[in-house]
């Protein structure tokens, strides 16, 4: 789940972000809200796959190929890593995978201090939280250097435009499913009101597991009731 925004040539940017900023506030994030060290590394995408080969060996932890970067727990005596690729022309794409990825950092704690474990279906829990944050603060990033009036509502229609287009090439996965609705949630956000007319084609079960996912903090008996709702989905066609 990466790539929601319509990013074009003109409005791609370079140079406005401070990534040692971003490293030191990711860290700061992690320290204030679960009292735990993160080590914290924005890398340019072409040396992105290299690094992961060097931590995987040195957390002895197999690392996915996600474009964006990775989380890794703790492991072998070192502190939680966060690694966020980039690409040095595009300061907006490094804005997503940044926040998506922190996000899988901060849910990683919020169930590890709440239940104790990763419990099953994680990944469908931290995914819709991740592709939501991610979406919500580039495309606010993007519109905050936009005048207020006709262009910026041109901006969200295109957006909007762009979320329909990648519904009809979603996979039919509660996952995939479920990730659509966390765009649509994210620019319900953005507007501060809902466009019900996204939600057309998406079985009112996702609707409902999203929902739980968006409106509760996760607890043992919150992932029973989530686990039970996954479960009971059919499979999508």
């Amino acid at each position: 789940m990466r790539r929601y925004s319509p990013v074009t040539k003109s409005n791609k940017v370079k140079g406005m972000i401070d990534k040692r900023q971003l490293e030191q506030m990711a860290k700061d994030t992690i320290k204030q809200r679960f009292g735990e060290e993160m080590d914290v590394e924005l890398i340019l995408l072409d040396k992105l796959e290299e690094r992961k080969k060097e931590l995987a060996n040195l957390y002895d932890k197999e690392i996915g190929h996600d474009i964006g970067g990775a989380f890794i727990p703790a492991m072998n005596g070192h502190n939680p890593f966060l690694l966020v690729g980039y690409s040095e022309d595009d300061d907006f794409d490094l804005f997503e995978k940044y926040y998506h990825e922190l996000q899988h950092a901060v849910d990683y704690f919020i169930v590890m201090k709440s239940i104790g474990k990763l419990p099953p279906y994680f990944s469908y829990y931290t995914e819709f939280n991740a592709g939501r944050e991610g979406f919500i603060k580039v495309n606010m990033a993007m519109l905050s250097m936009m005048p207020i009036g006709a262009e910026q509502m041109q901006f969200i229609s295109d957006v909007k435009s762009q979320i329909v287009k990648m519904l009809a090439k979603t996979p039919h996965t509660i996952f995939d499913q479920l990730c659509h609705v966390a765009r649509v949630q994210a620019i319900a956000q953005i507007e501060r009101k809902v466009d019900y007319s996204l939600y057309e084609g998406i079985p009112r079960p996702i609707v409902e597991l999203a929902e739980l996912i968006y409106r509760h903090e996760p607890t043992v008996e919150w992932y029973a009731k989530f686990k039970e709702m996954i479960e009971s989905i059919p499979v999508l066609q």
